[in-house]
């Protein structure tokens, strides 16, 4: 139970902070509540303004993703940064280089981000670019979290959160690997942990973006006053489009009051963000006013001047009804049509809602029916030009639900609420991989899958034995229950008189992202983590078997269960109903608790290196 003993007065039970924060490529909310009220979610709203000529606060509910450095320490963040060679921003991307398309990777920002972290690194560092990306991420969320407390304060009193426990949520992209997780995750912690933030203890969780987007919006009066919207088994289909990533997740209502949700089929996303308007954007002005060379006479005022121009006038107010003036500082004004525009977000556009559409054909196919209504969240999510292609896909089948004011903070609002809510809302997911393990299979001369395989003699049981037979405990696409455990049989032999309470059993836990499991371990088959089981002497009573040379031996039936929880997987192993005591060791060689703390919808599971990046960070 969290408790505050505060410096005068009673003890107070069960106070507690509730800070979500949700860390985007261009823009970072904070929203937050405490134990007093709970169903009352403030949003973070006053920001430190940097830029020279305007120095105070800026009222906005998120603030740029943006830090600048002098060497190696930040010296400004968020709004009114200079575009110069010190200024970092979409470092967001980087925490998942390794599993960005390739034309994301080819995109003029992220090489351009790149090659600007990579040079930041080997002048600062060991030149690891995705080691900077964490770094950064770190000096930024410490700089964001510091100041939300700070506002925290001024509306509660200076002492206010001293010795106060704090719930921190954080979002990510759905459509991220294990790794890209794990480095927000270390970032989070080294920023935290690196503040001066005086609360007694911290508890750090993670959420992805649409989940927490359905908190907001599902809770909302303008659906929970809607009974044609609110039927147990309507479907909800939450389209995240925010500045990097746009995720797709589709849910089916169990019931509104809790609200009670399973997950349809497996989400999907992609790297077509507002970001990649933005880029077309900063291409297109760049040839009207005469090219590389010209924009380069520009100073870092008026590039910020034509920006902001482009941003708050005509990027987020645009329809297809209206034209546009971009004025040049000292130069002219160039008119943009609603034609023109609609080119400038034609790309992401299209991919956004082919994301759509494949998620509502996989609905319509799984479900046998469609989505009730798609609910648009996230920045380029409060779009009206976006919500309006989808209206005229759709129209007269499925409602599309947009609210610029609510869309742009349903990630950050619904994080909050769903540490608020103290019960799993999603009490089912789609598994994005098989999970399982590998183990030593009788030799059948019949199953081409033992060809060129190891085969080994075993002399206990005089049978040829080939390794690498897998048995899966939960399939890709599969439903999975929060606490349903799933089990697989797994045996070991012991021999009659080996010290058993020195002995282990080592039981490899495997994943795959193929669409079909293979029945036999091969290169689509990656290392999540070893069980290390410790076994003890109660097996006595177990038959005994002797091999011809006149040893005998025992066999040992164990069970694994893998048991999910939330975002995290909880393995068990029994003999008989009995629980062995066990411990869960990276491929790093790294020895962690019982419980594997991953990401079940997680795109992939890439490890091995996060632990590295983690010493690299350097600060």
């Amino acid at each position: 139970m969290f408790r505050r003993a505060p410096a005068f007065g009673p003890v107070l039970d069960d106070l507690y902070m509730i800070i979500a924060i949700d860390f985007g490529t261009t823009y970072t909310g904070v929203s937050w509540t405490w134990s007093g009220r709970l169903r009352e979610v403030d949003p973070i709203t006053k920001w430190p303004r940097n830029a020279s000529e305007s120095l105070g606060t800026e009222s906005s509910a998120k603030v740029p993703s943006r830090i600048q450095y002098n060497g190696r320490k930040p010296t400004a963040w968020g709004f009114g940064l200079d575009n110069g060679e010190d200024t970092y921003e979409w470092f967001k991307l980087l925490l998942d280089y390794e599993n960005l398309p390739p034309e994301i990777k080819a995109s003029d920002r992220v090489k351009y981000t790149y090659r600007k972290l990579k040079m930041w690194a080997t002048t600062y560092s060991n030149g690891d670019a995705l080691a900077a990306a964490v770094k950064f991420t770190s000096d930024y969320l410490r700089l964001v979290w510091s100041h939300a407390l700070s506002v925290i304060r001024d509306q509660k009193g200076q002492t206010w959160t001293d010795g106060v426990p704090c719930k921190i949520i954080v979002s990510r992209p759905a459509i991220w690997t294990q790794l890209g997780s794990d480095r927000t995750k270390i970032a989070v912690e080294e920023a935290i942990r690196k503040s001066a933030h005086r609360c007694s203890e911290i508890e750090i969780t993670m959420i992805s973006e649409p989940e927490a987007a359905a908190q907001t919006m599902l809770q909302s009066p303008t659906i929970t006053l809607r009974p044609d919207l609110t039927r147990p088994g309507d479907i909800y289909l939450i389209c995240d489009a925010g500045g990097g990533t746009v995720d797709v997740i589709s849910y089916e209502l169990q019931s509104l009051q809790p609200l009670k949700l399973s997950e349809c089929v497996e989400g999907k996303g992609d790297l077509c963000g507002a970001v990649f308007i933005d880029e077309a954007f900063d291409r297109d002005i760049r040839v009207r006013i005469g090219g590389t060379q010209e924009w380069a006479k520009l100073n870092d005022r008026q590039i910020r001047r034509i920006m902001d121009q482009w941003e708050f006038g005509i990027k987020r107010l645009f329809n297809t009804m209206s034209e546009y003036w971009i004025d040049i500082p000292g130069s002219r004004s160039e008119l943009y049509e609603p034609g023109h525009v609609v080119g400038l977000f034609q790309h992401p556009c299209s991919r956004a809602r082919a994301l759509v559409q494949q998620q509502v054909e996989q609905v319509r196919q799984t479900c046998q029916r469609p989505p009730k209504a798609i609910i648009l969240v996230g920045g380029m999510g409060a779009s009206d030009y976006l919500a309006a292609l989808l209206k005229e896909q759709y129209k007269n089948e499925i409602e599309i639900r947009h609210s610029n004011p609510e869309s742009w903070n349903a990630v950050c609002k619904g994080a909050v609420m769903s540490i608020v809510e103290n019960h799993t809302t999603v009490v089912s997911r789609i598994s994005r991989l098989h999970y399982g393990f590998p183990f030593d299979a009788e030799y059948d001369p019949n199953d081409p899958g033992n060809f060129g395989r190891p085969r080994y003699w075993d002399h206990h049981r005089q049978l040829s034995l080939v390794e690498g037979k897998m048995r899966w405990l939960v399939h890709k696409g599969e439903r999975v229950a929060h606490i349903t455990q799933k089990r697989g049989l797994f045996r070991h032999r012991i021999d009659v008189g080996e010290n058993i309470t020195a002995s282990h059993i080592l039981i490899s836990i495997h994943v795959c992202k193929e669409s079909i499991a293979p029945d036999w371990q091969d290169a689509s088959v990656e290392p999540l983590c070893d069980l290390i089981v410790k076994l003890d002497d109660n097996f006595a009573y177990l038959p005994t078997f002797t091999t011809p040379s006149r040893n005998l031996y025992r066999f040992v039936t164990t069970e694994v269960a893998m048991t999910p929880r939330g975002h995290s997987l909880d393995f068990e192993i029994f003999v008989e109903n009995r629980p062995l005591e066990h411990a869960i060791r990276w491929p790093d060689g790294s020895i962690i608790g019982q419980s594997l703390a991953i990401d079940m919808d997680a795109q992939d599971v890439v490890l091995g290196e996060t632990k590295d990046h983690a010493r690299d960070l350097d600060i």
